[in-house]
């Protein structure tokens, strides 16, 4: 979000630049070409300020990347958190991707708790995220939000198109109905008609 305040700010500041330099006029055309610099500046600034951020952000992802190799996961989870910090009021995208890592670190731990309040604050075609955040609500026997959650990353493109996705729904649901379960797959074979994964299960 202050990614976009900061972009508007300076913009702001370089039609107002202008204006006083008098390259920007105050009649009808100089306000119609005041508007035009406006965007220009304001993509313009966006696009490097959101550069310099991403840069920032995925040096210290790397970090945390190479402490989970090191099965650090504490470690990890600290060094995201920071990031989270630093850059999440940066970019809304920014700080749903950091909470999606955090959430999936904790639920790979079993710490199920811990990690429902970051996997939901993950993106909704993140459909990793998604589905663990829909497992993690199964594990608290939520089956109603569950079954919600499930069906919104179902109608994802991303989703779709993962075998993964249809094989983890359906054998949630096989606990409730064999017959909910079949009734999935096979939605999952007419995104998938190849898959010998869903063919099989």
């Amino acid at each position: 979000m202050y990614l976009i305040w900061a972009s508007t700010a300076i913009a702001a500041a370089v039609v107002l630049l202008f204006t006083l330099l008098e390259i920007v006029t105050l009649d009808a055309a100089g306000i119609a070409w005041g508007v035009i610099t406006f965007l220009v500046a304001i993509i313009a600034s966006f696009a490097v300020l959101g550069r310099t951020m991403t840069r920032g952000m995925t040096a210290e992802l790397t970090k945390a990347e190479k402490a989970l190799q090191n099965r650090n996961t504490t470690l990890a989870i600290k060094m995201l958190e920071e990031a989270l910090t630093k850059y999440g009021p940066w970019h809304p995208l920014a700080k749903a991707q950091v909470h999606s890592q955090i959430g999936q670190i904790y639920y790979i731990e079993n710490k199920v708790s811990d990690a429902i309040p970051h996997l939901r604050q993950a993106l909704r075609w993140d459909w990793v995220a998604q589905t663990m955040l829909a497992c993690a609500l199964h594990k608290k026997k939520k089956e109603d939000e569950m079954e919600k959650i499930f069906e919104t990353v179902a109608r994802t493109r991303t989703a779709r198109k993962e075998p993964l996705f249809w094989t983890i729904y359906a054998f949630v649901s096989r606990k409730e109905s064999k017959a909910k379960a079949e009734e999935i797959l096979q939605r999952g074979l007419k995104y998938n008609s190849e898959d010998k994964r869903l063919q099989s299960s």
